[in-house]
């Protein structure tokens, strides 16, 4: 049912605006080698100006590769949409009806059918993905999973880079380049995102605040506050203290009631308070070889004032996800961290809220700098997959039409329309879309070094001494299964 419209659609692509959260542009057409954006043979567009190549699919219309392309993905959640295929398009779901169509497309493109197989997302899915790769079943194409199950599948050498790929350009406009490059070992790239899924999105580390709590104490916005560099964590940390309601004077901030809080956030805020600070566990090298970075006096600074914040108790709730989902809505906080995908569920809030980037540890740090949680999605290849070319073809295929038909709908036509509650918030967005952090160190998690420094009772000091060999043994070990120590 999904090819009846696939071809009407590929000859309307040229009409689909190009539009990307990646801050990209540029111009292309659409002929027999190029379905989504121009080809790499032409020199100019329709009109006569230059075609930016980062827009142009340069994978060819007549492979007819044939046959199903299963994609093993998660399934889908409150926090995250994980879904990547589906049978029949759903237009009181833009987000389904725009998968449905530009899979349809890709189908149409290539000839070729997608199919998803679905698992939990985490160690349920890696465990399906890990079984059938070691057993060379080759039950999967391709994997959709989070970012710690994705770097435990690289690390025990099940996955391919792309960098041998035929058809993955990752320089094209529709892949995420914070990602691949962050997130490169050996300067390969096992793992890769972008407008293919909506997952790498979606995760994105923000601040929500209610707006009548910012009118009410008569305290600068928090917009004013970014564009004019004076967002910083003592900032956030000063208006958090000022916003306290305690209802019944106990002297403790009390979840059940109606005490409100200043921030409420959880685990996850550790590593996006130091990369927020520009700062990772864990840093790439010339030649992409992991190498302990949080062993500084730099950072030991920066963790004192994480612990001071996150330790504060007269005004902060430092680790209950689940209160976030409830309490904010209700307008029980002033700021909650969060991540992007949370503004469809507080869609309907009673009380008016604005997003905002991650602030900054001060005014020196150059950019907003937003971390990437846990739970965002990675795409990776199993080495048992027997014809890389045709994987390869169609992740391409996915990642350009996602670029011109998934995209626009998520970023434009919801996030930054229907989501936002004011002119403010997509120029917010804007921000913390084009400055996106991958921590290989959180992911990874070598020598369980970020379990252990999410802690309010953490010594960094005392830690990178007792860790310090654990560490570089088992990025050792992770490098040589992938043949590059």
């Amino acid at each position: 049912m999904k090819r009846y419209i696939a071809l009407l659609l590929v000859m309307l692509m040229v009409l689909v605006p190009l539009a990307s959260c990646s801050d990209n542009s540029g111009k292309g057409g659409t002929n027999e080698t190029g379905g989504a954006g121009g080809t790499s043979a032409d020199s100019s567009g329709g009109d006569g100006d230059e075609v930016d190549e980062s827009e142009v699919l340069d994978v060819p219309a007549n492979l007819e590769l044939g046959g199903e392309f299963t994609i093993l993905a998660p399934t889908v959640l409150a926090a995250n949409y994980t879904l990547i295929d589906f049978d029949e398009p759903d237009n009181t779901d833009p987000y389904r009806n725009a998968i449905y169509k530009r899979n349809s497309s890709v189908e149409e493109y290539l000839g070729i059918e997608i199919v998803e197989t679905e698992a939990t997302l985490g160690s349920d899915l890696y465990n399906k993905f890990k079984t059938s790769t070691e057993a060379g079943s080759q039950d999967f194409d391709a994997c959709f999973n989070k970012m710690s199950e994705s770097c435990q599948a690289v690390g025990s050498g099940l996955c391919l880079p792309y960098d041998d790929m035929l058809y993955i350009d990752l320089e094209k406009a529709w892949w995420n380049k914070d990602c691949s490059e962050q997130l490169a070992l050996g300067n390969k790239h096992y793992m890769i995102s972008g407008d293919i899924a909506l997952s790498d999105k979606e995760c994105i580390w923000c601040i929500y605040f209610t707006k009548d709590v910012i009118t009410e104490l008569n305290m600068t916005s928090p917009f004013e506050l970014v564009e004019n560099n004076e967002w910083t964590w003592d900032k956030m940390h000063e208006m958090a203290k000022k916003a306290i309601i305690d209802a019944n004077a106990n002297d403790v901030l009390d979840k059940d009631n109606h005490d409100r809080w200043g921030l409420i956030t959880h685990i996850e805020n550790w590593g996006a308070m130091w990369q927020s600070a520009g700062l990772k566990l864990i840093e790439l090298d010339e030649d992409g070889v992991p190498q302990i970075a949080w062993d500084t006096e730099e950072f030991f600074n920066v963790y004192t004032k994480i612990q001071e914040i996150m330790g504060d108790k007269t005004c902060v709730s430092p680790d209950d996800d689940k209160f976030i989902v409830t309490a904010f809505p209700a307008g029980k906080a002033l700021f909650a961290t969060e991540v992007v995908a949370h503004s469809r569920n507080y869609a309907e809030n009673e009380y008016d809220y604005g997003i905002v980037p991650f602030p900054k540890y001060d005014t020196t740090i150059e950019r907003y700098l937003s971390y990437v949680a846990d739970y965002s999605n990675v795409v990776v290849v199993g080495f048992d997959n027997a014809d890389t070319d045709r994987t390869s073809a169609v992740l391409e295929t996915m990642g350009a039409y996602g670029h011109t038909m998934l995209t626009p709908v998520y970023y434009e036509e919801q996030l930054k329309s229907r989501f936002a509650r004011d002119p403010k918030t997509p120029e917010m967005l804007d921000i913390i879309f084009q400055n996106r952090s991958y921590d290989l160190g959180v992911f990874f998690n070598w020598g369980d070094a970020n379990n252990q420094l999410r802690s309010a009772t953490a010594n960094p000091s005392a830690l990178i001494s007792s860790l310090r060999k654990n560490i570089n043994k088992q990025i050792q070990q992770d490098l040589m299964k992938l043949d590059l120590f």
